[in-house]
């Protein structure tokens, strides 16, 4: 690891070198700045909330809706399965208690169960706190094995019988610690010492838990201890078996090994730019009228699968070539450092030199400089990077023109590391500023299942919990029963409205598919588009939409336009743009000066620059459309005319147009939609 130590002078920034973090320990990651920001929002609310005090503002009392009967129209009735299961709960006691878990290392203290936002510390707290609390379960604090114990390997613990009462009076704090020897053997040897704290909270900490509270329409008055627990309880399988679950909070979990359960590849898909979906549940606890109905209360989890796109753990330069299959032949362009840091940055990472792993570090930005470029003073002597790892390692580089990965801990101290050397770690979901068009596409194809196989998915989630075990011991031995089969109710189908175009022309709607077709309608409010100009983006790749088929393409555009009663005049420009944030940032600038209203981009798959699109389209105020040449290609050579209608669509809507309007015609609807109500 490379410690830039930026100073401000006149001959520019002075550099120092720090000792280099290797070898195999991994000590626990540090808390981060994520608590110092919690800790300033609750102090700024605090502060908003005296100061609405003393202007005698009071908060608003939670309260919701009256329930309404159900409705009566229909034209049929249909017996619908839910995702809800009904919980049985023993009448028998549960107390709840705070844990802290604190290490302690030479230089400093940092506590494990603090909350993170990021994936990779999260996950790895969980899973420290998780060795630990294993390694202290049979003190006799614990109340032994008969004792059923519920530890959400953070702050919250929960025990079928008191703890402590037999040794202390008053507020409970016991303080449990464990040996060097355990220590290594948990890989925290670098940590003199670790206390796992167990407190009392304020208040009653026990609850009954066949005590079903009635639902209250006053949130105030709503008690989620119980649902908490059921939580808690029903998550015990999978927070205790980390080979199997990566458990993250509000319920989500995945499946570590998918295929074990019954998923098979179609579910799981590989993705584009080193990633790929994972397969898992969304789990809830709640109370439900249930199958008594009105006014009944019962305790339910809620289960639905969930898919997300996950990091592939893997050597960071093989991840930019799969974000930029084009990287690396040629100079470094400023719009592929702009996709790698969208994709990079926020993402965990560890060095790997020589077959040692070695520093883990946040990647915070990307480098405009190579290893090549940048310097630093090591041993007195003004070195690249490049120079350094050939002195300190004997390795040469083979990409030693490519950017470098930045780890800023603080304005003084930032880290370089080179891609080819370091590694995505794994347990990171992609984030939403990570997305691109080519990886929703996939995922979408991977979610967008039938109801049917929904069902099936959830009862093989509901299977990889185990709550369903006759044997399991946090949920059958404790006396807990989840109900097999999931509640049915009663649905009804309405009857599907009539669709106005222009000229008041309504539109057949077939009542089973819920889908209707245009036909030669036109839209209700057609938009004129006078000034406006049309470009293709070039990738950095071989471009396959030459001249001639985006004349073509832009006149089926028109063409399409005008059949729904647009006015498109011819464009102003049309044009090839490279495919850099600077030349898409010029067009757009020079448009905006030339008075178009409406600007329509068809870019290379590879280039990813609709972000850098929507930026220029807020800063200059031009309306903007993003076709992917793909799909273009498609219009125009596979003949798809329904995606260019789709396109024309979206077109006259961003533009201030109406396509069609809905028109109930059920008996009382004139009632739902009075003047002044959208």
């Amino acid at each position: 690891m490379i410690d830039i130590n930026i100073k401000e002078s006149k001959g520019g920034a002075e550099g120092g070198s720090s000792p280099e973090d290797s070898g195999n320990s991994r000590s626990p990651p540090s808390n981060g700045s994520e608590n110092d920001e919690q800790g300033r929002t609750r102090e700024s609310l605090k502060k908003t909330t005296a100061e609405l005090k003393k202007l005698a503002v009071s908060e608003a009392a939670a309260i919701m809706a009256d329930k309404m009967p159900g409705g009566t129209l229909a034209t049929e009735r249909v017996l619908l399965a839910t995702n809800v299961y009904g919980v049985r709960l023993p009448n028998i006691p549960v107390f709840r208690y705070d844990v802290t878990v604190t290490a302690y290392a030479s230089r400093r203290t940092f506590e494990l169960t603090k909350q993170s936002r990021d994936d990779y510390r999260a996950a790895e707290r969980k899973a420290k706190c998780l060795a630990i609390f294993k390694a202290l379960r049979n003190d006799a604090f614990f109340g032994g094995e008969e004792n059923v114990v519920y530890y959400d390997c953070q702050k919250i613990l929960y025990s079928f019988s008191q703890l402590g009462s037999g040794e202390m009076q008053g507020t409970l704090r016991h303080v449990l610690t464990l040996s060097q020897e355990v220590l290594q053997s948990l890989e925290m040897g670098g940590v003199e010492k670790v206390e796992f704290t167990v407190s009392d909270i304020s208040g009653d900490s026990g609850l009954v838990l066949s005590d079903i509270a009635k639902i209250s329409s006053d949130l105030s008055y709503s008690d989620r201890s119980l649902m908490q627990f059921i939580d808690i309880a029903t998550s015990q399988y999978a927070l205790f078996h980390p080979d199997h679950h990566l458990v993250f909070g509000r319920g989500v979990s995945y499946l570590q090994k998918p295929w074990e359960e019954g998923f098979t590849q179609e579910d799981c898909p590989s993705l584009p730019e080193g990633k790929y979906v994972c397969v898992g549940a969304h789990k809830s606890a709640g109370r439900v009228e249930g199958p008594k109905g009105r006014g009944s209360c019962n305790a339910a989890i809620i289960i639905d699968t969930s898919k997300t796109a996950f990091h592939r753990e893997q050597n960071v330069m093989e991840k930019a070539f799969e974000i930029i299959p084009s990287f690396g032949r040629g100079c470094v362009t400023q719009s592929q450092i702009f996709q790698l840091r969208q994709q990079m940055k926020g993402l965990f990472a560890m060095t790997r030199i020589n077959g040692r792993n070695g520093s883990i570090f946040q990647i915070t930005n990307i480098s405009a400089q190579s290893a090549r470029e940048t310097t630093f003073v090591y041993e007195d002597v003004n070195v690249t990077v490049e120079q350094y790892y050939m002195h300190k390692y004997g390795i040469e580089l083979k990409y030693a023109r490519a950017p470098l990965l930045v780890s800023r801990k603080s304005p003084s101290h930032i880290s370089y590391f080179p891609m080819e050397i370091s590694y995505v770690l794994e347990n990171q979901r992609v984030q939403k500023q990570q997305q691109t068009a080519t990886q929703l596409k996939r995922m979408r194809e991977a979610c967008v299942i039938p109801p049917a196989k929904r069902l099936e998915q959830n009862r093989k989630n509901l299977s990889a919990l185990n709550i369903m075990d006759p044997e399991d011991k946090w949920i059958a031995k404790a006396g807990i029963r989840i109900i097999r089969n999931p509640l049915t109710v009663t649905g009804r189908v309405l009857l599907a409205p009539a669709v106005l175009y222009g000229g008041n022309v309504s539109t057949h709607v077939d009542q089973k598919k819920m889908a209707w077709t245009l036909g030669h309608n036109s839209y209700i409010k057609p938009v004129n588009v006078r000034r406006w100009a049309a470009y293709l983006v070039t990738g950095n790749g071989r471009d396959y939409m030459g001249r001639r088929e985006f004349m073509e393409f832009l006149s089926k555009f028109i063409e399409t336009g005008r059949s729904r009663g647009m006015r498109i005049a011819s464009p102003l420009d049309v044009n090839r743009v490279n495919s850099t944030v600077e030349d898409v940032d010029e067009t757009v600038r020079n448009a905006a000066r030339e008075r178009c209203n409406f600007l329509l981009f068809v870019q290379n798959d590879s280039t990813a620059l609709h972000n850098a699109i929507k930026d220029v389209e807020r800063k200059y105020e031009v309306v903007t459309q993003d076709v992917k040449m793909s799909t273009a290609m498609d219009v125009i050579g596979k003949k798809r005319w329904q995606t260019m209608e789709n396109i024309v669509s979206k077109t006259n809507v961003k533009l201030g147009g109406l396509n069609h309007a809905i028109v109930a015609t059920h008996p009382g609807a004139e009632n739902w939609f009075t003047d002044g109500r959208l």
